[in-house]
């Protein structure tokens, strides 16, 4: 399991796979009937506070992990019969500016 507390999860549309990330750094993919972890993508600390499914199909899975100071989220694209997702692409998230400032 995770060391640390679960902090999002989200479920692929067809309810078989659940992807959450964790204030361990990790983000975990597992079955949903059976809980077995199919993959984990490490993080450095801090940069995986939020996940969710993106394009799922028979031929790929794609998982966006995004969180921390580096403004950033991560997109990975696993195929099917793959040991581990790869990173897709890194995008820069706007910064939000606190209206108090």
């Amino acid at each position: 399991g995770m060391a640390l507390g679960v902090i999002a999860i989200d479920v692929d549309p067809t309810g078989t796979y659940a992807v959450a990330s964790s204030l361990d750094s990790t983000v975990r993919v597992f079955g949903v009937e059976d809980k077995a972890v199919k993959h984990i993508i490490e993080r450095q600390p801090t940069e995986s506070w939020g996940t969710v499914f993106g394009e799922v199909s028979a031929a790929s899975t794609q998982i966006a992990v995004a969180g921390g100071s580096k403004g950033q989220a991560y997109v990975y694209r696993g195929a099917a019969g793959t040991d581990e997702p790869e990173l897709e692409m890194t995008l820069d998230l706007p910064q939000v500016r606190s209206c108090w400032s």
